[in-house]
Order: C-alpha cells, then sequence, then structure tokens
C-alpha cells in the first residue's frame, strides 16, 4: 500500500474478499506523515509524504467525487488497485468511471458534489436522507444491473492487469489511471458497459 516521494498510501488492513489502492514507492520516504481524515459516510487513513494531498478534500465534501475523490489522486501519482480474493465489485475505482463519463446514475447527486461535511452535519435527519437517496441511485425509476466484472477483458486487451494468486486467493493488480483511461473508453461506446437497466421489482 506504500507510496513513495510521488505518492501517499490508503492505510488498511487486506483480508481475502478485500481490495487496497496502493502504489509502489520509487524509494523509501525519509519522513512520512500520517493524514485521518474523518467522515460521516467515507472515512479514510492515508501515509506518507502526499498523504495530505491524497486525503485532500475527504473531509470537506461529503461526496468526494472524480478530481475530489482521493481514489483519483492516488492514481494521478502512479497508484494501483489491488483485488485480493475479491473481483471489481469491490473495485471503488470503478465508480470514477461512471463519474467522469457522466453516468445518468451517478449524476443524480451531482447537485450535492460541493457541499461540504459541515454543511451536512447541519442539516436535519431527514434532509440528510434527503441528500443520501439519489447518492446510492434511489430515486431512479429503474434498478441498476451492475457487471463490473466486465472491465476484465479490455483490461487484458490494453495489457493493463495482471492476475495471480495468494494461496487459494485470486489476485488482480491494475493501474487506477489505466482501469479508469480503458472503461471509459469501453462506456463511450456502450454506456450500459458495467450497469445496465432492469426494471424494479
Amino acid at each position: 500500500q506504500e507510496m513513495g516521494r510521488r505518492e501517499g498510501r490508503r492505510h488498511r488492513p487486506c483480508q481475502p474478499g478485500q481490495h487496497h489502492h496502493r502504489g509502489h514507492p520509487e524509494s523509501r520516504p525519509s519522513a512520512e506523515r500520517l493524514c485521518q481524515e474523518p467522515s460521516p459516510l467515507y472515512s479514510i487513513c492515508a501515509k506518507g509524504l502526499l498523504a495530505a494531498e491524497v486525503a485532500e478534500y475527504n473531509d470537506r465534501y461529503i461526496f468526494p467525487c472524480c478530481e475530489r475523490k482521493f481514489i483519483h489522486l492516488m492514481g494521478e501519482h502512479g497508484g494501483k488497485t489491488l483485488l485480493l480474493g475479491t473481483a471489481h465489485s469491490t473495485n471503488s475505482s470503478i465508480h470514477l468511471i461512471a463519474e467522469f463519463g457522466g453516468s445518468e446514475y451517478k449524476m443524480q447527486d451531482k447537485a450535492y458534489w460541493l457541499v461540504t461535511v459541515k454543511e451536512f452535519l447541519k442539516l436535519s435527519r431527514k434532509e440528510q436522507a434527503a441528500m443520501l437517496v439519489p447518492h446510492l441511485g434511489g430515486n431512479l425509476s429503474y434498478g441498476l444491473d451492475r457487471h463490473y466484472d466486465s472491465i476484465d477483458e479490455p483490461l487484458k486487451k490494453a495489457g493493463a492487469i495482471r492476475f495471480g494468486k495468494i494461496g487459494n486467493a485470486e489476485v488482480r493488480l491494475m493501474k487506477i489511471a489505466d482501469l479508469v483511461r480503458v472503461g471509459l473508453e469501453e462506456v463511450k461506446r456502450d454506456p450500459c458497459f458495467l450497469v445496465s437497466k432492469v426494471s424494479k421489482p
């Protein structure tokens, strides 16, 4: 998970069925900083010389998206996603494809992207819930069939993913920037490449 001179790191124990976003250090930093950014929804802890930069927006906006998302900031510095014993259903980097690609279901809460955490916490529970519904796509007239693993094939064709095993756990390793680039190319050709519309039950 460690990121070197030009990188930061997301710091969390990794167990089978979970994933990490990480970068390979050019060299070990001579001094590291720990940056903990609490959030009512998405708290993170980053360690490294760029920890503060990576976590910059996490405690500022309630729904940090696109350029403000810590995963994007890690990707800008060569950060990678490691999926251990799980597939892309738990790959948070996938959300960047939907956000940068303007996917309809992710645009539902765009009006709230600049709402700060402080502003959110001042709202009543009813007002907070009203913001969370579109954030989770609950206001859509249709359901969502997520098939994120479709990204594996184009990533393989682009030579942008590595597969392996640690014990019995299957491993996927890819650069965040490559995932987003390849994903955006696919979504441009087919808006339903990763998420299809289905009838609500």
